[in-house]
């Protein structure tokens, strides 16, 4: 079969371009939606999970809180400015915007990139543990039975098909991991990616979910069997047939990288916060001061 990779932001021609439609089966406004204006939130189908470490910038790009002032995201589709979380699903929460910093990192020559925050992000927020298995082969037919999250559903993000704001874009639906993609992809870099094909079998999952133009740097997450969200990769980009018809969805892993990511995050982490920057110096300058007057 012929088929053709696409990078995730291919659709979106300028700012504020209306971008293509997320593909979930069985999609609705208040099963899917984080941020959808329901009389029982709870039909949000991952009320139960914490999605305040989810956040967008201005323009819908995503970040994702893996330190207290890390964030990752898609190295070709990177936020910029302040990113806005909210602490809830609840469309008129109050967001809690953070700033980028100067100090970013792309991981190697993958599509992964980390950014330190301006401040630490408040105790309301969500900070996601990432994948730490390696996974070094590609896998054919006979050996994906060996691949560690075969077959297991995953939970995928997106902008959603309804109208949203930019910072409060976000659907999310399910399908499952199939195998392990690494190669080479143009405009990516070296690209090491969970694969999940788009099956409209009725045995896949119910919200079997394809991805689309805007999807980029989004978060790919895994129960962790506490009812707790293990991040595992970052969008990255999709296939389809000749025809344009649907096959897969491809997210960065972030297990082989996870000794690399966690240095970074102890790095920013040891960065202290300008506003603490600030009142070591008034403390300097009035230690200072008492020598001059006591000399």
């Amino acid at each position: 079969m012929v088929f053709r990779h696409f990078l995730l932001l291919l659709s979106l021609f300028a700012a504020g371009t209306a971008h293509s439609a997320t593909v979930i089966d069985n999609y609705s406004t208040e099963t899917n939606d984080r941020f959808q204006d329901s009389d029982n939130p709870d039909r949000f189908f991952l009320s139960t999970f914490p999605l305040s470490g989810v956040g967008q910038d201005s323009n819908g790009r995503w970040a994702t809180l893996i330190g207290p002032n890390t964030i990752i995201s898609a190295n070709h589709f990177k936020p910029s400015g302040s990113v806005s979380f909210f602490p809830d699903n609840v469309p008129n929460s109050v967001a809690i915007e953070l700033g980028i910093s100067g100090d970013s990192q792309r991981i190697g020559t993958s599509d992964l990139w980390l950014a330190r925050l301006d401040a630490f992000a408040p105790s309301n927020l969500q900070v996601y543990d990432i994948a730490t298995e390696e996974i070094f082969q590609p896998f054919s037919p006979l050996q994906r039975a060996s691949f560690p999250f075969r077959d297991e559903e995953v939970f995928m993000s997106g902008l959603s098909p309804a109208s949203f704001p930019n910072t409060q874009d976000q659907v999310y639906g399910t399908n499952r991991a199939f195998d392990y993609f690494s190669d080479n992809v143009d405009g990516l870099g070296d690209v090491e990616a969970i694969r999940m094909n788009y099956d409209t079998d009725p045995s896949e999952t119910f919200f079997e979910m394809f991805l689309a133009g805007g999807d980029s740097g989004a978060p790919l997450f895994i129960d962790n069997g506490n009812n707790e969200l293990l991040l595992l990769g970052i969008n990255s980009f999709i296939s389809t047939d000749e025809s344009g018809d649907p096959i897969a969805s491809f997210s960065s892993y972030v297990g082989n990288d996870s000794d690399e990511i966690n240095a970074i995050i102890a790095q920013y982490q040891a960065i202290p916060e300008p506003g603490v920057v600030y009142l070591i110096g008034l403390a300097l300058v009035g230690l200072t001061t008492r020598r001059s007057r006591t000399a």
